[in-house]
């Protein structure tokens, strides 16, 4: 279950900086951001060393802990918005795609939304790391093709050939008509 956790967060992680590197002005903010704060911790550093009136070598161990607290906090900050926006985009997606199976086979591990992007003719690429055979997600097709408001543009399939993750490659143009046909069929 930790391994489980400890991919998701990294997946996470890597979703946000992609989602941010869409929007290239928000990143170049974010980045700014964090130099800024860098600089802000550095100069406080500075002013609490210089107002320091102690033994030198606690200065000086009290000044590298400063130091690595300037740099380390601002990277973590920037970690953790990455991480929110990597949640924030994959939430939705994955709430959808989980009620589509039974709970037994997704209870301890939910798909993971690994990425998610477009191409020039708007079809959707979802890639999902997760335990579940490729033949169950094409079994649930319809269902998923309901939920997630699409059409399968082909089978589910490995992705690279790891049986741990799943590549959705979807149409966001829906025949309305078709869908529901195949959907009630099914039920």
């Amino acid at each position: 279950m930790k391994i489980y956790k400890n991919k998701k967060d990294i997946y996470r992680i890597e979703l946000g900086l992609k989602e941010l590197m869409k929007r290239k002005v928000l990143f170049i903010i974010i980045v700014i951001i964090a130099i800024a704060l860098i600089i802000v911790l550095m100069n406080l550093k500075t002013i609490i060393i210089n107002h320091y009136q102690g033994i030198l070598l606690f200065k000086k161990i009290f000044e590298i802990t400063l130091i690595i607290i300037s740099i380390l906090v601002p990277i973590v900050l920037v970690f953790e918005v990455f991480y929110l926006i990597g949640e924030h985009s994959a939430k939705n997606i994955e709430n959808a795609v989980v009620s589509v199976f039974d709970s037994k086979y997704v209870e301890n591990y939910k798909p993971i939304l690994i990425s998610k992007r477009y191409d020039k003719q708007n079809n959707l690429y979802l890639i999902f790391y997760n335990n579940l055979p490729v033949s169950m997600w094409n079994d649930k097709q319809e269902f998923i093709e309901v939920v997630l408001n699409c059409h399968y543009l082909e089978k589910a399939k490995y992705y690279k050939g790891n049986s741990h993750m799943i590549i959705l490659v979807l149409g966001t143009k829906i025949d309305y008509k078709k869908r529901d046909e195949a959907f009630y069929e099914k039920i």
